[in-house]
């Protein structure tokens, strides 16, 4: 017998709009081309979101369009496997953003749970930022 799905929460499916809008900001913002390796992606196959801090460790975060870079298939292969090689090269890449993820980090490791009211603000501060980059 088929198990029932449960139903999400409103609070769950504001998270993941927040998700996939997250990556087409960073889509939009990195194109089709690989922020470690600089190669041409062909696909979406190809074209992978990576996080930062990864969605577990930092939920607020996870959203974040600071927090991630797009990588090729094989740069995202190196990025799992060498995850402290991977965190000295993004300081060399982008050592503003790092400042800003780990300063928010600190700042959400604070505030506890996230409110459906911050999550209906960051949907909309992203879509305005999606319309921006694709125009």
């Amino acid at each position: 017998m088929a198990r029932k799905r449960r139903k999400k929460s409103a609070q769950t499916k504001m998270y993941e709009q927040c998700l996939d809008l997250c990556r087409d900001v960073v889509r939009a913002r990195d194109g089709w081309i690989c922020c470690k390796c600089g190669k041409q992606c062909k696909s979406n196959y190809d074209r992978h979101w990576s996080h930062i801090k990864g969605r577990g460790v930092d939920k607020r975060l996870a959203y974040d369009p600071k927090n991630s870079v797009i990588h090729c298939y094989q740069c995202h292969l190196w990025w799992h496997a060498d995850i402290p090689g991977a965190y000295l090269w993004f300081k060399g890449y982008a050592p503003h953003r790092l400042a800003h993820i780990d300063r928010w980090h600190q700042i959400n490791m604070a505030k506890g749970t996230i409110t459906i009211g911050e999550l209906e603000t960051a949907r909309d501060e992203l879509r305005a930022k999606l319309l921006e980059l694709v125009k």
